[in-house]
This record gives structure tokens, C-alpha cells and sequence, in this order.
């Protein structure tokens, strides 16, 4: 046969078969659970005689073992069946008219349509496995470029999809601190609908799949527990395989609703473990990345405030003096510290003195613009970051910040045994050439003076000459010490 695929070989026997003797024809398939259902159908009245062909069919003698080119009458009913079955499928042409009258023809349809339908299965099968390695290859790029577990389980239910020809795909996996199964990615779901979906190991197909570290395919999986659930299903038949990652099992892939409405073969099940392998490797990449990425992020993080620590205030500071530069823009630092902070942890313990620090990172979050960089620098100090700010600009915001924190706390119970808590503020602008040393010591040297001043003020440093001008005088400040 010469037809595209196996469902398009039984379509083309059908009407050739009801053409030729000018009756309703089916191929029909056998399913778990006593189910038939039809593969293709032909001839006048077709839909008025499904009902009652499967019931009969049901009835009908079809034996593997047997003489595969024996006709089989349904009797009392004018039907005729032809055996098509192999080793893993039960399937038969039915034909409406007795086999007294057909039997010539159909005895030597018989002979060959078996082979014929072997042929074509065979031809799918060896094409579906010539395209899986390039699948495969495909799927291991795509899952190679991304960084996000989200995204590896996406690319691998959107290509198992494809593959084993199925409308419903999802991927589950493993949550330790919940001890469930939770669905990470879906084709042919909405998602959405499923994200609080929790699957017990050892229940339903998906979690035995996961307890036994076994694939499984299901022909009918009314016939399994908790088949309540199959109601989303248009089709019974259901494929799942583990996920194994460094020898633990970590999800399960499933697969449903083929879409011709066939059952999950064996080629099938291989597919999806081969899916299943490279699923493992992206996940693995996948989590040592995130891994990577939440260590970097920790790395910078205060674990007490949340806001940045010293080292990466240091290091934006020096990302944005270099984009100032290049655009000719402007840039402010403001260096905040808590007064009297010492007398608050000796009075009153470490832990309100824990909350404080805690209480100023969130109002600090809440006043600068999301550009902005805040960071716990060292103790009670917090330094900011502010890209684009002159000196009227970089003022103000220092001016809101202190009237914030001056009477948040006014409004704080935990903190009421307080008497008010102030800070003072001291702010630089950027001069040409500065350097981020030198800015800082601005910054510092306007809060030591804002401190002197009586505290709870803002302090701003003057407009200083370029830092090669400085550097140039202090050179000859040396040679003239040197004299």
C-alpha cells in the first residue's frame, strides 16, 4: 500500500472494500475493558449502524492464534469479519452482508490485508525511528539554551507531543518539601486550571509511575484506580514514564488522546523514555543554573534587611559612574546612618535593634524610585545609588527618606517603646573624573558633618574639582614634603 500512514491505509480499505461490493464496510479495534471502537468506516447508513455493529462485534470471535485468513460471521446479523490483529493489537474489517455471499472475495482479502496493514505499521514504525535521533537532537538544543525549569519541561511535553502523535501530554515533578507530585508544564491542558494539582506517590497513574520507577501503557485505564478522573479524557489509553535524574527519579511524563484515537504501543513507550532521558539532563542543567543563580543572588543579599550587601553596592556603583560617563549623565550617592543606634541595642537588646535595621531597609524601598540601588552598606549605615540625579533631585529624595523614617516609627507598634528613631543623611553628586573611592568619601564626610550638625538633618557635599586635579596638586604637595 502506498498510503501515507496506517489510518489512511484502513480509510483506503474501507471504501475500496465498501466500492467494491456496494456496502457499509469498518475496520474496527479492540480495547481493553471489551470496548470496540471504529478506525475507519464507508458506505451508505454507516452512522446509523455504529451502535449496533459494535455490540455485535463484541460478541464476535476473533482469535490471534488461529488461521488469520478465516472469515467470521456474526451471526444471527448479516456481518462479516476478516481478522487483521497482530501479537499487540485485536482488530477486524467488518463488512454488512452474510459470508455465504461474500466469502470468495473476502477469503482472498483475507489472505493478504493482514501483511498489507503489517507493512504499513512496519513503514510508520522505522520512519517514526529514523526522525526520534533528530528529534532528540532538536529537543537537547532547545533544552540546552534554557536556563529555567519551566521552560526545559515545555520544550519537552511540546516535543513528546509530536512524537507519539498525542493531544494531551503533561510533566510532572517531584516536590521535596511537599512530598507530591505537582505538574510543571502542559500541551493540550490549561495549565492554569491544573497548577494546584497534587498527585500522592503510588496514586494514579502518574504517581505509580513515580513510586515503581516503572513505565507503564495503559490500553484502558478505566481499569485502573481512581478512574474517576478519566473524564477529561476523550480517549482510555494513557502512556507514562519516569523521569530519572542521578538515579533518582525526579517526574513522570505522561501521555493521552493519541490523535486517531489509537491505543499507546510499545514503540510508543520507547519514544517517550527516550524523551524522558534528555528531559533528565535539561532538568539537571536547569536546576544546577537556578542553583547558580540563587548562590550569586545570596552572595550580595544582607540576610537580615534583604537589601544588597557592601560588596554589591560597590560593584553597581562602578557599573553606573561608567554609564554616566559614556552618556554624559548625571549620578548620586547618599550615605544614611541611624542615630544613636549603639544606645538602641544596649537598652533594649539586639533584636530590636534587629527590627529597626529591618523597619529603615523598608522604608528605604519604599521611597527610592525602582532604578534606585539600596544597599545595608556595614552596621546601621545604608547606602543608595541613585542614576540620573542632580543635586536638587538627589536632596530631595535624602529629605524624604528622613521625614519617613522620622515618623513611621510614630506609627509602628512593635517599635512603640522606642523614642523616635532619626537618621542622617548625607549626599554627593558625581564630578567629572571621580572615581567611586571618591565619591563615597563625599558622601561619608557630608554624613559625619549632617551627625555634627545635631543629626536627623541632610548634609550635601560641595562641587569638588575633576580627581586628576586633585591628583596632580597632591603630587606636588609630595615633592614640595620631599624638599
Amino acid at each position: 500500500m502506498r498510503s501515507a500512514n496506517e489510518r489512511a491505509a484502513c480509510a483506503v480499505i474501507a471504501r475500496e472494500i465498501s466500492r467494491a461490493f456496494a456496502v457499509p464496510a469498518w475496520l474496527i479495534e479492540h480495547a481493553d475493558g471489551g470496548d470496540y471502537r471504529v478506525v475507519a468506516e464507508a458506505g451508505s447508513g454507516t452512522t446509523r449502524h455504529v451502535d449496533q455493529l459494535l455490540r455485535m462485534a463484541a460478541g464476535a470471535a476473533f482469535d490471534r492464534r488461529g488461521d488469520g485468513s478465516a472469515l467470521a460471521s456474526i451471526a444471527p446479523h448479516a456481518f462479516t469479519a476478516i481478522p487483521l490483529g497482530d501479537a499487540e493489537r485485536m482488530s477486524a474489517l467488518v463488512v454488512a452482508g452474510k459470508t455465504a455471499s461474500l466469502g470468495a472475495v473476502l477469503s482472498a482479502a483475507a489472505s493478504w490485508l493482514p501483511g498489507a496493514l503489517a507493512v504499513v505499521r512496519e513503514r510508520d514504525e522505522r520512519a517514526n525511528a529514523d526522525s526520534l535521533p533528530v528529534d532528540l537532537y532538536k529537543l537537547a538544543r532547545r533544552a540546552g539554551r534554557s536556563r529555567e525549569i519551566d521552560a526545559v519541561c515545555q520544550h519537552v511535553v511540546d516535543q513528546a507531543a509530536r512524537t507519539v502523535t498525542a493531544e494531551r501530554v503533561a510533566i510532572a515533578l517531584y516536590r521535596p518539601d511537599e512530598h507530591r507530585l505537582m505538574l510543571a508544564a502542559a500541551s493540550g491542558y490549561a495549565l492554569a486550571t491544573l497548577k494546584d494539582v497534587r498527585i500522592e506517590p503510588g496514586e494514579w497513574v502518574m504517581g505509580h509511575v513515580y513510586a515503581s520507577r516503572r513505565s507503564v501503557v495503559v490500553r484502558d485505564v478505566r481499569r485502573l484506580r481512581a478512574s474517576s478522573a478519566t473524564g477529561r479524557y476523550r480517549s482510555f489509553s494513557f502512556a507514562a514514564v519516569p523521569i530519572v535524574a542521578e538515579g533518582h527519579v525526579v517526574g513522570v511524563l505522561s501521555a493521552t488522546d493519541k490523535v486517531d484515537d489509537s491505543t499507546f504501543t510499545r514503540q510508543d513507550v520507547a519514544a517517550l523514555r527516550a524523551i524522558s532521558g534528555v528531559a533528565a539532563l535539561g532538568l539537571a542543567a536547569a536546576h544546577s543554573s537556578a542553583e547558580a543563580i540563587r548562590l550569586t543572588h545570596a552572595a550580595t543579599i544582607d540576610s537580615l534587611t534583604g537589601l544588597f550587601n557592601r560588596r554589591a553596592f560597590d560593584l553597581r556603583l562602578r557599573q553606573e559612574i561608567e554609564r554616566a560617563r559614556r552618556s554624559s549623565g548625571t549620578l548620586a550617592v547618599l550615605m544614611i546612618d541611624i542615630d544613636d543606634f549603639k544606645a538602641i541595642n544596649d537598652t533594649h537588646g539586639h533584636p530590636v535593634g534587629d527590627a529597626v535595621l529591618k523597619a529603615i531597609a523598608d522604608v528605604l524601598r519604599s521611597v527610592v524610585r525602582v532604578f534606585d540601588f539600596c544597599a545595608r552598606y556595614g552596621g546601621d549605615e545604608f547606602g543608595i545609588v541613585m542614576p540620573n540625579s542632580e543635586r536638587a533631585t538627589s536632596a530631595a529624595a535624602a529629605e524624604r527618606i528622613r521625614e519617613r523614617i522620622a515618623t513611621s516609627y510614630e506609627r509602628d507598634a512593635h517599635l512603640a517603646e522606642l523614642r523616635r528613631v532619626t537618621v542622617s543623611i548625607g549626599v554627593a553628586t558625581m564630578c567629572v573624573g571621580e572615581t567611586a573611592e571618591e565619591i563615597v568619601q563625599r558622601a561619608d564626610d557630608s554624613l559625619y558633618r549632617a551627625k555634627a550638625a545635631g543629626k536627623n538633618c541632610v548634609q550635601i557635599a560641595q562641587a569638588r574639582a575633576s580627581s586628576r586635579l586633585r591628583l596632580t596638586a597632591g603630587r606636588v604637595n609630595e615633592r614640595n614634603k620631599s624638599r
